[in-house]
């Protein structure tokens, strides 16, 4: 039951938190 935009919604949340997991891990390194 997904409308026109939620695929975009997904996409950047998906895009935010995958950089947002990568960030966190080249500052702890």
């Amino acid at each position: 039951k997904l409308k026109k935009g939620d695929n975009l919604i997904l996409a950047a949340f998906g895009a935010g938190y995958t950089w947002g997991a990568s960030h966190l891990v080249w500052a702890i390194d």
